[in-house]
């Protein structure tokens, strides 16, 4: 289940952090700005939860739809700025998503990543281990989005199905952010009839999950074959298990990570190939997918457990705890224990 304030946050896509704003520039919170919103929330059959949201602004007109079914949100909004807006949302959760533009000039900027496509017609994919996020909309111009994201687990249980999608769950895993290139799937009209269909899909009543998990789907394949289409040559099937074996020891060793020589000799290959195949198989190379792994588990920790920041961090195999609050904070924006702070209230 999608927390409520993840809902409302996602109205008008995503906000900048105060940090890149000029100082001329007013950034509005949205939440802030959508505590006047009217709402209208219902479960329908096949415990599907949708939220609408309308507000009348000033300074901003909006209006949503969101739908959340077993692990996937769907957003369609659209929004009109009575003046040049910045508008600002700050998250700790983790977000995976497809985006698509369908009209409008809004400029989306998410810090851990970059900007997002604001091109009409427009898909692309993106994970980050946060939601901090901007957006910047003009005045009086009508701007529309739609947008599916999936809950981690979910990316995680869609690779054991299908291994095409294993380099995602392997980014999704280690908490590194990750902004796939942006692609054109079916034609602009096509993709906001898509979209309309997915909101207006009641009559499905108790097979309406099923009808969602494809759509949810089929978006995700396309915005996937992106990359995809241009990734390296995969490994061998001996290869790309011995990157598994590789990930494997890896994951054993957070605390008192190994050389690259080491698990070269322990699964079997030399370093040069490692470095290669393990990037082929899982999108990253080798310390960064183990530092987005440590990051990630670190996290879990503050979020889960009272132990301090020092204890953390040489259970991810920090022997200092200031430089573990410096790899933290460029990963996720804040440092560990204002991190723990905002996670818990």
């Amino acid at each position: 289940m999608w927390p409520r304030e993840r809902l409302g946050s996602t109205l008008s896509g995503e906000m900048a952090t105060r940090s890149e704003l000029s100082a001329a520039e007013r950034a509005h919170d949205i939440h802030a700005l959508f505590r006047s919103a009217r709402r209208q929330v219902s479960a329908r059959a096949g415990n599907v939860h949708q939220l609408w949201l309308e507000l009348d602004g000033p300074p901003l007109e909006a209006r949503s739809c969101l739908l959340t079914s077993q692990g996937v949100l769907f957003v369609l909004g659209q929004n009109v700025a009575e003046e040049d807006l910045v508008l600002r949302h700050e998250g700790a959760k983790p977000i995976v998503a497809v985006h698509a533009p369908l009209r409008g000039s809004a400029v989306t900027t998410m810090p851990a990543v970059g900007s997002i496509t604001g091109r009409a017609g427009e898909l692309q994919l993106f994970a980050s281990p946060n939601s901090h996020s901007t957006v910047r909309l003009r005045a009086h111009v009508k701007n529309e989005a739609y947008r599916v994201a999936f809950e981690p687990a979910l990316v995680r249980a869609l690779a054991a199905r299908h291994a095409a999608l294993e380099p995602l769950a392997a980014r999704v895993d280690s908490g590194a952010p990750w902004l796939g290139k942006p692609s054109r799937g079916l034609p602009l009209v096509r993709l906001r009839a898509e979209a309309s269909e997915v909101m207006a899909s009641e009559h499905y009543g108790s097979v309406r999950p099923l009808f969602l998990e494809s759509r949810a789907l089929s978006w995700l394949a396309m915005a996937w074959a992106a990359p995809e289409a241009s990734a390296a040559k995969r490994p061998a099937a001996r290869e790309v298990e011995r990157m598994h074996d590789a990930r494997d020891l890896l994951l054993s060793r957070l605390k008192s990570p190994p050389t690259l020589a080491e698990v070269a000799v322990a699964v079997g290959t030399n370093d040069f190939a490692l470095k290669r195949n393990f990037k082929a198989v899982f999108g990253q190379p080798v310390y960064s997918y183990l530092l987005g792994v440590r990051l990630a588990e670190a996290r879990r920790l503050l979020e889960e457990t009272n132990d301090t920041i020092k204890e953390i961090a040489a259970a991810v195999g920090y022997a200092h705890a200031h430089h573990f609050s410096t790899a933290f904070r460029r990963a996720y924006g804040s440092r560990p224990a204002q991190y723990r702070a905002s996670a818990r209230r």
